[in-house]
């Protein structure tokens, strides 16, 4: 197969271009990629600081209650009889 040098040239420049796309597109994905797992990272750690708060607001009330419950006369009475 002999090809004339335009249409050498014309290959030359077609695989060029098509390398140049071909790592752009790689590029974009990973960024793509990498964008998408911070994302999924920072979400999380927000869920956790939000779970570990009500966690321990949740230990507070409980505490709070079993106070209020443990000075209870009537209640310390009713636990002492049975």
């Amino acid at each position: 197969m002999h090809l004339k040098f335009a249409q050498q040239l014309l290959l030359v420049l077609l695989i060029i271009v098509s390398f140049a796309l071909l790592t752009a597109g790689m590029a974009g994905w990973q960024a793509a990629v990498d964008n998408v797992s911070r994302n999924a990272r920072a979400d999380l750690d927000i869920a956790q600081r939000v779970f570990e708060r009500q966690l321990a607001e949740n230990y507070e009330q409980l505490s709070d209650r079993a106070t209020v419950l443990s000075s209870d006369f009537g209640f310390r009475t009713a636990i002492a009889t049975g």
